[in-house]
């Protein structure tokens, strides 16, 4: 009706002027353009309002998801069986009934400093005796180290600034580093949590040794370490055999599907205890975000802080543009999820998998190449002798049958890279065979100039 009427006009009238003709035609599109719901300037101005709080609340919302948000205890999800255990570790060595060496070990994203951080607040609040005030807790991070002989300076250092453990030595090489620990005057338990431990790995495995042996030559020294590579306490099984002072490994498997979705709802509930505007977008919008990076994440890499800040990098993104775009669809979160989750690689192929693997573990599937370019199906006694080889003329440390086989079977075979033909007692005739496009593999070595020589 609206526009009929102005076609009338404007066709009525008789126009010579070109500039009043512009300004006729421009008063005719307005019109055709104009809503036919008419907003008053007060439903308009609250609507605008609503807008802006509901932007607010998804910028401040976005802190819950971000990877310095550190949850308590309580908040964990997934890992409750594993602080348990460190807890109780951490129970019996300072009731003097058990030394203190324990082993955290997993791929990146795992759950390890979270676990370490959660156990010792455990503590902390569940006993007031044997609490943080009766361990002194020296926290490194092995890889801002260049050179791993200075890590007991750094320990002595730490030690010395707190005025908690003074020290009456000055010298920290390898062979004296006991001796000063042994030395020192204190009741107080010394807890030395090392983050990204295989940062200290040399040839001689000489500063693996004296940390690990610490435990069982200091009883109020303890060590609670951890890394993402699986067979690093293995490499000094042998030695510290001798001194019965193998730490306890507990290996963390990558976050399910299911816990990384409870994760993300847990984060989600938080952040609208918060800012009850974020009531506004439904559940069930949020629902196929998380299903999609929960899924996409858990069946490529299962790191949980790539799930978290994809959809910390979605509130941002939502809260600049929902004023203007957002009308309420459920596909709009979810085309913003699927383009944050390709753009930070999320959808990554088997090559980043590999790529992120240990060295020990790379070299295991660097045998399976050269193997497949024979034969389809080896043995691992075939697989064994060409990881030998490969590591003889690598000049790198050469693994024993038992860890090999451990790789073989608990992580390569997890991730989906190769296939064991069946379980035998006798590992050395178990068929192996892999799962992973040779050329993919390749692709991923490739970026490693010490395995060029091999492709």
């Amino acid at each position: 009706m609206v526009a009929t009427r102005s076609s009338k006009r404007l066709s009525n009238d008789m126009i010579h002027n070109d500039e009043t003709k512009q300004m006729h035609l421009t008063t005719y599109v307005k019109t055709i353009k104009r809503p036919r719901t008419i907003v008053s300037n007060k439903e308009d101005s609250h609507c605008c309002l609503d807008q802006v709080k509901l932007s607010e609340s998804l910028l401040a919302a976005s802190q819950y998801f971000s990877l310095s948000y550190e949850p308590s205890r309580c908040q964990v999800i997934g890992r409750e069986q594993t602080i348990c255990t460190i807890s109780e570790m951490l129970r019996n060595w300072v009731n003097h009934q058990d030394m203190m060496s324990l082993y955290l070990c997993g791929s990146p994203g795992t759950g390890k400093s979270l676990c370490v951080k959660a156990a010792l607040e455990m503590i902390a609040t569940s006993n007031t005796k044997y609490g943080l005030q009766n361990i002194h807790t020296i926290y490194v991070n092995c890889a801002t180290i260049s050179d791993p002989k200075t890590i007991y300076s750094v320990i002595t250092s730490q030690m010395e600034e707190t005025h908690a453990v003074p020290l009456h030595s000055n010298d920290t090489r390898t062979t004296h580093w006991i001796r000063t620990m042994q030395n020192i005057k204190t009741k107080q338990h010394i807890l030395l949590v090392l983050e990204e431990l295989d940062f200290l790995v040399t040839r001689d495995m000489s500063v693996l040794y004296s940390l690990l042996e610490c435990p069982f030559l200091v009883p109020n020294v303890g060590i609670l370490a951890t890394a993402n590579s699986v067979d690093l306490p293995e490499r000094t099984a042998s030695r510290l055999k001798l001194y019965c002072a193998q730490p306890l490994t507990i290996p963390l498997s990558p976050y399910s599907c299911d816990e990384m979705e409870n994760i993300l709802y847990q984060r989600l509930c938080l952040a609208k205890a918060n800012y009850p505007c974020l009531e506004r977008i439904p559940i069930s919008h949020f629902t196929n975000v998380f299903q999609l990076v929960a899924s996409k994440i858990a069946a490529s890499f299962g790191d949980i802080r790539l799930a978290l800040d994809v959809i910390r990098t979605l509130f941002l993104s939502t809260a600049k543009k929902i004023s203007s775009e957002y009308q309420g669809h459920n596909c709009f979160l979810l085309q913003d999820a699927a383009r944050i989750l390709e753009e930070k690689g999320g959808l990554a192929s088997m090559k980043h998998r590999i790529m992120n693997l240990p060295l020990q573990q790379q070299l295991v599937v660097l045998a399976c190449v050269v193997l497949s370019n024979r034969k389809s199906l080896f043995t691992l006694t075939e697989l064994y002798s060409q990881l030998t080889q490969l590591s003889r003329q690598l000049e790198l440390p050469t693994i024993s049958f038992s860890q090999f086989v451990d790789i073989c079977e608990n992580s390569l075979s997890d991730h989906g890279i190769i296939q064991l033909d069946g379980k035998r007692l006798d590992k050395r005739r178990l068929r192996c065979s892999l799962l992973t496009c040779v050329n993919e593999i390749k692709a991923a070595l490739e970026q490693f100039t010490l395995y060029a020589s091999w492709l």
